[in-house]
């Protein structure tokens, strides 16, 4: 006899060999993803183990497969019979969307999208692998050693603050179960996939049970709804509904069946024994059958649950330099105890010395971005009226009939984007190298100036990232705008391991695990981005310049040449000997980084594409339109990932283009990441 929990076998294992005539054969390539077996599969995709071989990682790569309508001839999938077309293109399109939405979101407790693309007729998205149950799978026989308070509330806190984040921007899970919450080390909840595809497939064919996961799903998700919108509450109800699961071991009565009698045994009833009653009151009107009697908001559900709000990241101090007489600013010199990082304008504004002959080309207007979900009106107090609901083919019926409100329509679909005439991007010719002053404080063992050699590039107007269209960009690459740079400096390559140790040296800059000597013109690397903190703030206190990591838009600006209306500096193809990259035909050994300026320079920089990753200033998002247009600083300074550009020695073409970008944690080092000063 099964326990409360063990109400099917839904333990995901690893196959070995192909497990159906509609799974793709281990050994097929999609890109740099080579399938190497099968994690699971529903009626609605299947779910791959991959090797991505460009990063030498395992990934989970999920593809949209409606197996009641679709099938395969060999790689390609198609449509069973024309009379499913419109309903497979229309989840199609969802798939690609909730790719689009779970890659815009940066959240421990959301799963992430590294990205996604349509191919052999349908769609793709890679994700992390997580090799970890399910809440369902976790519970199973040993319920009540989970139901613990202490751990319910840090459990409740963690996918709490998901919500948050993905509520600040109209958008609602609307599949919250135990069967959809990963658990990392058992204590680490991660919500999987947001199942848009089976919501759409599902109002194209009637087909609710398919959809919705009764117990779970509040009423509001079930028929017609005209008088009552989902919102923050439809979430909230679904939530309450797990943590009921784990306390009782029970699934609560569906929505649907509590309409005409409601059986669910309030917690406050029946847990007093094990758990406070205010936590239990709270969940239990989280799980009010009317929407306008559940907690509203995140908020409010936190503090009726006991919770304290998340919280607030502490800036790092920023270095505030006195102005030098007749000149820049010099930072104040950091000890190394406790080195604070400059303060960088997101938009340099200081005027560099003029450059002649340089052309400014007026870019076309910033696309609008995707209009968000319209935040949801408060739900109106319940009225039902009398109907007779089909669910799946099976007849709802009380005895005399059963009572169900209407669904409120979905919100107005994103306001398409209207492009504009894709006119090239061109960006301006970088003037060419500007020596090392003569009275360069600094200096290497041999006496030579140790200052950087620094390239003046002049201002201008610059779209960021793909253009509208563009088939070969990723999903973060989208969404920028024209953004107007002032002229800045730019440093002509990578600071080298021996510029590096110099500071090491005096006491300010950790140590990179580098070796110097004769390995000195080497790009110094495994620095993390508040280690290269201390670095600038040591470089500008000794030379009295101030210096700083160049912005994204600077850097994809200098990178992009001098045709900026091609995919690289030279052309649209990557060509060979033309830089240091797993594809790019190097003549050099591509097993690490190469000494800088091994390669031609592109308009007096060398190696921003290949060679090794360089940090740049900004914050990651998960594509350009998610970036605030006026960033909070306090958000700024705490910021946790940090944009890396250029790709690495060992990277695929696909991710040294100037336009792609990546992101890392700004307190690790990376032995492929380095970077470059600007000015």
């Amino acid at each position: 006899m099964t326990g409360p929990h063990s109400t099917d076998s839904d333990r995901t294992s690893v196959a070995t060999r192909r497990v159906s005539s509609n799974a793709l054969p281990v050994g097929t390539r999609l890109g740099e993803f080579e399938i190497t077996g099968v994690i699971g599969q529903g009626g609605f995709g299947i779910v791959y183990l991959a090797r991505d071989h460009s990063l030498g990682r395992d990934v989970a790569l999920k593809e949209y497969m409606p197996a009641a309508f679709a099938g395969r001839e060999d790689h390609h999938v198609t449509i069973l019979s024309e009379n499913y077309a419109e309903t497979f293109m229309l989840g199609l399109q969802s798939f690609v969307k909730e790719a689009q939405l779970l890659a815009k979101f940066d959240h421990s407790s959301l799963v992430k999208v590294y990205r996604f693309w349509e191919a052999n007729g349908t769609g793709y998205m890679a994700m992390p692998f997580y090799d970890a149950p399910t809440l369902k799978q976790m519970l199973k026989g040993d319920y009540r050693s989970w139901a613990d308070e202490a751990w319910l509330k840090s459990f409740l806190s963690d996918v709490l603050d998901a919500l948050q984040v993905l509520h600040s921007k109209q958008c609602y899970h609307r599949d919250i179960a135990p069967d959809n919450i990963l658990m990392l080390d058992h204590s680490k909840p991660v919500l999987l996939d947001f199942g848009a595809a089976r919501r759409v497939i599902g109002d194209m064919t009637q087909a609710l049970t398919v959809i919705l996961k009764p117990g779970f799903a509040p009423i509001e998700q079930y028929g017609e709804m005209t008088n009552v919108s989902q919102g923050p509450w439809t979430d909230l109800y679904a939530l309450a509904a797990v943590i009921y699961f784990v306390i009782t071991g029970k699934v609560p009565p569906a929505a649907m069946s509590r309409l005409v009698s409601d059986s669910l045994v309030p917690l406050a009833q029946c847990a007093t024994d094990r758990f406070s009653l205010p936590f239990l009151q709270a969940l239990d009107a989280a799980l009010n059958l009317r929407p306008e009697q559940r907690p509203q908001s995140v908020a409010e559900f936190r503090a009726m649950l006991g919770l304290p709000p998340p919280p607030v990241p502490v800036p790092r101090p920023a270095v505030t330099p006195a102005p030098a007489a007749g000149g820049e600013a010099p930072a104040t010199t950091p000890t190394p105890a406790s080195v604070p990082r400059p303060t960088v304008p997101t938009s340099p504004t200081a005027a560099s010395p003029p450059v002649d002959d340089l052309e400014v080309t007026v870019m076309p207007p910033p696309l609008l971005p995707p209009a968000p979900e319209p935040a949801p009106a408060p739900p109106q107090p319940f009225r039902p009226r009398r109907t007779v609901m089909l669910a799946g083919g099976i007849a709802l019926a009380a005895v005399a009939a059963v009572l169900l409100w209407r669904r409120a329509p979905d919100p107005a679909p994103p306001r398409p984007t209207v492009a504009a005439p894709a006119l090239p991007a061109r960006v301006v010719q970088a003037a060419p190298a500007v020596p090392a002053p003569a009275t360069c404080p600094l200096s290497f063992a041999d006496g030579t100036p140790a200052c950087p050699v620094m390239v003046a590039v002049a201002g201008g107007q610059y779209r960021l990232g793909a253009m509208p269209n563009d088939p070969g960009a990723a999903a973060e690459e989208f969404g920028g705008s024209v953004v107007t740079l002032a002229p800045y400096r730019l440093a002509a390559t990578e600071l080298t391991r021996r510029e590096w140790q110099l500071c090491v040296d005096d006491g300010a800059c950790p140590a990179a695990g580098n070796a110097a000597g004769d390995e000195g013109k080497l790009p110094v690397t495994n620095v993390s981005w508040d280690a290269v903190g201390q670095y600038l703030g040591w470089l500008s206190g000794k030379t009295g310049q101030r210096y700083r990591l160049p912005t994204e838009a600077e850097w994809e600006f200098a990178a992009r040449g001098a045709g900026a209306a091609h995919v690289f500096p030279w052309g649209d193809e990557i060509g060979a000997g033309n830089a240091h990259c797993g594809q790019c035909a190097s003549p050099l050994p591509i097993t690490g980084p190469v000494p800088v300026a091994s390669f031609k320079d592109q308009g007096g920089l060398h190696d921003m594409t290949g060679n090794v990753y360089e940090w740049v200033e900004d914050c990651w998002y998960g594509s350009h339109a998610d970036a605030p247009t006026k960033p909070d600083p306090q958000e700024l300074a705490a910021c946790s990932r940090r944009v890396q550009k250029g790709g690495a020695f060992d990277s695929p073409e696909a991710d040294v283009r100037p336009i792609a970008r990546t992101w890392g944690d700004r307190a690790q080092g990376d032995a492929r990441v380095g970077f470059r000063l600007a000015r």
